[in-house]
């Protein structure tokens, strides 16, 4: 069984990608989504995030003691999710788009086609959608417990996924963990106003 590859990794290649024209990959399905030690996430079919909301993120991915900065621009809400990732200052190198009829991913031509944008978006999901929402998508006997400020995903005890978020209104920061993948990602978050 070939194991998912982790968000943390495509963001490692994103520093180094070299910009190129992007290329439409074909809509991706809504089959679940490995987030690691045996759980996996289903997206809603409407992405159904409960706001209109707009951020500007900077990511620091860590794996292996290394570590990269992203940039990260998101566009949530109701009906529509986009995404967009490049290195700081640069280009665009992965737009996710998420709507009722489909999601799909458009990245540079140097990005591996295997790398899953579904798996960036699957952390985006658990650090930032509703309680119930993430605990109704989330496989078999998983459980998301929350306290205030912290998220953990679990199964059967052990801890999958662990999140914690300071919020200021002006910004918040995240820290996700995710124990089964072996990656952190350290997020600075900041609301835009609306378009």
């Amino acid at each position: 069984m070939i194991r998912a590859i982790s968000s943390v990794l495509l963001m490692f290649l994103i520093v180094g990608c070299v910009s190129v024209a992007p290329t439409d990959s074909p809509p991706v399905r809504s089959e679940p989504v490995d987030i690691g030690g045996g759980v996996a996430l289903t997206f809603p079919v409407r992405p159904s995030y409960p706001v209109e909301a707009r951020f500007s993120q900077l990511i620091t991915t860590t794996h292996n003691g290394q570590a990269v900065l992203v940039q990260g621009d998101l566009d949530l809400g109701p009906d529509r999710v986009m995404a967009v990732f490049s290195s700081p200052g640069g280009p665009p190198v992965l737009t996710i788009r998420w709507t009722a009829t489909g999601m799909d991913v458009i990245r540079d031509s140097s990005i591996p086609a295997a790398l899953d944008g579904r798996r960036i978006l699957a952390d985006i999901v658990l650090a930032n959608w509703p309680i119930l929402t993430v605990q109704a998508h989330l496989s078999g006997e998983a459980m998301l417990v929350s306290k205030p400020g912290r998220r953990v995903v679990m199964l059967d005890g052990r801890t999958i996924v662990e999140i914690g978020i300071s919020d200021t209104g002006s910004r918040a920061k995240i820290a996700l963990h995710n124990h089964a993948q072996g990656y952190v990602l350290n997020i600075v978050s900041k609301p835009v106003a609306p378009k």
